[in-house]
Order: structure tokens, then sequence, then C-alpha cells
């Protein structure tokens, strides 16, 4: 296995653990991939920012209390 296969093995096993996927980013950015790097990033960062991240959306709308 190389690098990146391992580094995404290691994703799978715990896709939870964030720095995990920071890592990625960084190997990304590293190895001429910087737009995926930031893409990950950004889409780490956006959901850390979710409200209720254990919900999950049925096609309706609810207020949050």
């Amino acid at each position: 296995m190389n690098t990146l296969d391992n580094m995404l093995a290691e994703i799978v096993a715990d896709p939870t653990e964030e720095t995990r996927w920071l890592v990625l980013a960084d190997w990304l950015e590293e190895h001429d991939d910087v737009r995926r790097g930031e893409l990950l990033r950004l889409y780490r960062m956006l959901l850390g920012t979710c409200c209720e991240p254990e919900a999950t959306w049925n096609g309706e709308e609810t207020a949050i209390d």
C-alpha cells in the first residue's frame, strides 16, 4: 500500500477522527492537488458547523428550539 492508500484506509476505519481528514488535506496540497485539499478542509469545516450532526433530513422543514 502507498501513503494515500494508508491514509484512506485509516479514514475508513474511523471516519469521525478529524485529524486524519486534515492530514489527508495536507497531503493533497503537498502533492499538487491544492484544490482538493482546500475543498476537503472547507467540507470538514462545514460539517463542524452543523447544528444537529446526528439528525437526518426527511424532506420536511422543522424549527429548531
